[in-house]
């Protein structure tokens, strides 16, 4: 699979199967999956503690860091999918409702604050 021929739906279809057939479906409740995006949302940052700002191309070119970085990036999501699937909500229509609040929230061509309140 690849972005530019699966769809969200197709990935969501084969994680659920994969959690079926080993019947893990009564693990992901949502307060449950929630910590889950959390604890493997630290360990990506993980990989980026104690190191100054380096460029995409300076992370790309470890290839150790980067296996750690796909795995911890899939782990994401994947919990991500799996709330998504459990709580009936359409990942595409997040994205895109949540960009068309952004593009209201963050006219382009202005400077922006990244902290909550500014």
């Amino acid at each position: 699979m690849s972005d530019d021929k699966a769809t969200f739906q197709q990935v969501k279809g084969k994680i659920s199967e994969f959690n079926k057939a080993r019947n893990w479906d009564h693990y992901h409740n949502p307060k449950d999956l929630a910590m889950a995006i959390s604890i493997e949302a630290a360990e990506l940052l993980e990989n980026f503690q104690w190191e100054m700002s380096k460029s995409p191309g300076e992370v790309m070119a470890d290839p150790i860091k980067m296996a750690n970085i796909r795995d911890e990036a899939a782990d994401m999501f994947i919990y991500l999918l799996i709330l998504c699937n459990r709580l009936d909500m359409d990942a595409s229509s997040l994205i895109s409702e949540k960009l068309s609040k952004n593009e209201t929230r963050f006219p382009p061509g202005q400077e922006h604050s990244f902290r909550k309140g500014r």
